[in-house]
């Protein structure tokens, strides 16, 4: 259902306060909600929260490195948190639902900390599917060939994700105070849940996205990162002196 929905708040995020029935004063008192949610009360509450988890679940095929969970997951993160964006920029979600819940921008934010990391793994996921031989992994399967060949207009695909967190981040932002009040609102949210470490880790990525950096930030890392590997590599884990002559005396 995810996907189906995404699909709708990206191109009619107007869409959700539809799709939510509207509760009555009774229902809110009863759950002890007020209006001040605007569109659904706790009924979008429980939608986002639902959101959320499905968002940043990590499936056990993909921890077990199962090639296309693994393209699943990435595809599930990405499309998730942007339609989530689309739908605070446009003032459509109340900012209240997450600023008044600070585990639910924590979450966001991981996710979309996560999806931008994940930029170059999901281009290559899009290299492999249009790569696909029709006769030996598409099994000559026309519709399923047909579907790949949409799939390549998709605005999934071409979707800016820096971009698009980034006005989300700022609409947040501003109501939150400025940058300094997200952060607390992060801050508040990872309390016995993220060790400091993973907090100190997020909060300077996000503020990187809010500032339009990121991109630069995680090129420059994985830059390093490879450089290390190749040092490595050259060195060709040479053992140290003691464990050399241990092989002499066997």
């Amino acid at each position: 259902f995810l996907e189906v929905l995404a699909r709708l708040f990206l191109g009619a995020p107007q869409a959700l306060p539809a799709l939510l029935a509207p509760e009555t004063e009774q229902q809110q008192q009863q759950d002890g909600s007020s209006s001040s949610n605007g569109i659904g009360g706790t009924s979008l509450q429980r939608f986002i929260d639902c959101w959320l988890l499905v968002a940043s679940a990590t499936f056990l095929e993909e921890l077990l490195g199962v090639g296309h969970m693994a393209m699943l997951g990435r595809f599930r993160r990405r499309i998730a948190a942007a339609a989530l964006s689309r739908l605070i920029s446009e003032g459509v979600l109340p900012v209240s639902i997450l600023l008044e819940r600070p585990e639910r921008l924590t979450r966001l934010a991981t996710v979309m900390i996560k999806v931008c990391d994940e930029v170059d793994r999901y281009a290559g996921d899009l290299s492999h599917l249009d790569g696909l031989d029709f006769e030996q992994e598409l099994n000559s399967d026309y519709v399923l060939a047909a579907r790949l060949a949409l799939s390549r207009g998709d605005a999934v695909r071409h979707l800016d994700v820096f971009t698009t967190f980034q006005t989300a981040l700022g609409t947040l932002a501003n109501s939150a105070g400025g940058e300094a009040g997200l952060m607390n609102v992060i801050a508040a949210g990872s309390a016995g849940t993220t060790s400091q470490a993973a907090l100190q880790e997020l909060q300077p990525m996000v503020s990187a996205l809010l500032h339009g950096t990121l991109q630069q930030r995680l090129a420059a890392e994985k830059a390093a990162a490879e450089a290390r590997r190749q040092e490595i590599a050259q060195r060709g884990l040479a053992l140290p002196e003691w464990a050399e002559v241990e092989d002499d005396m066997m």
